[in-house]
């Protein structure tokens, strides 16, 4: 069996002893201020854990545990591969259950609307640089100069 396929198992067999075990329910505020070295807690899988008396004793080192602290590190756990008596390990370490998120049923839409595009104006005599009467008034001021001109 795969590293991975063993550890789901292990997961759902420790699943069952802790939701026997643990009747407190954690939020993620409250995950979220124990992210020191000497108070660390890690969501796992839906449940939170205190991992500040394994900081020292961990293989790969505290800056990896420092990393996940007071955040949900199911990803970064599962990516790493841990053994099945990494996982047993857990159960002591347990604080409890995180609370279930409520869904947002009609919440706004968090996609930005666009802004309308302004329409052209229509290009009108009167919005027009040149006033309207000028090239008129040069046509006859023309008309007359050459009248003047050739009599």
């Amino acid at each position: 069996k795969s590293i991975k396929k063993i550890s789901q198992n292990n997961h759902k067999s420790l699943s069952k002893q802790l939701s026997r075990m643990s009747g407190n329910l954690v939020n993620m505020a409250e995950v979220a201020k124990h992210n020191k070295k000497d108070d660390a807690w890690i969501v796992y899988k839906g449940k939170a854990y205190d991992i500040t008396e394994f900081m020292a004793n961990h293989p790969g080192g505290e800056e990896v545990l420092m990393d996940s602290a007071g955040t949900d590190a199911t990803r970064a756990f599962d990516d790493v591969g841990h053994s099945d008596d990494a996982i047993k390990m857990m159960v002591d370490m347990l604080k409890g259950e995180m609370e279930p998120v409520a869904k947002v049923t009609n919440a706004p839409s968090s996609k930005p609307t666009p802004a309308p595009i302004p329409k052209p104006k229509p290009t009108t005599e009167s919005s027009s640089s040149v006033p309207s009467w000028l090239a008129p008034a040069l046509l006859v001021l023309a008309a007359v100069g050459y009248y003047f001109y050739t009599h």
